[in-house]
């Protein structure tokens, strides 16, 4: 697995919500070796709480969740107060352009197909938190 910058994500903190475990500690171990700070989440219900807790700089999610889904969680985010500051990346394997449409119109920021190199993930979220501060 390939490293960004020690500090290329310094002061971030972000919240990784994904169902499937490996996939989320994954994640959370490279944007750690970044610098960020790295809230998880296994589920929609659960990314929500974390979120109203504690808002993070930016929210990676997986699309594709039992129950409540991706879609489900942005809109929750977004009708909270501080909702609609904070930038949010689907992270899902979901490619087919009915799937990318989707995505698109429901309002994310950005939109990476797993399994994504997580270089990319790492810069696209820079670029997300910088564009909102």
């Amino acid at each position: 697995m390939a490293h960004p910058g020690p500090r290329a994500l310094d002061g971030f903190s972000i919240l990784v919500v994904d169902d499937d475990g490996d996939a989320r500690e994954l994640l959370e171990m490279y944007l750690v070796a970044a610098g960020a700070t790295v809230t998880t989440a296994s589920s929609a219900a659960e990314a929500l709480e974390r979120f109203t807790a504690f808002p993070p700089a930016v929210v990676v999610t997986d699309i594709a969740m039992p129950r409540l889904d991706g879609i489900w969680l942005l809109n929750a985010i977004r009708s909270l107060p501080e909702g609609p500051r904070v930038p949010v990346l689907a992270l899902t394997a979901l490619a087919m352009p009915k799937d990318r449409a989707e995505i698109k119109a429901a309002g994310f920021d950005a939109h990476i197909i797993k399994p994504a190199d997580l270089d990319e993930v790492a810069a696209t979220i820079a670029v997300l938190v910088r564009r909102g501060m």
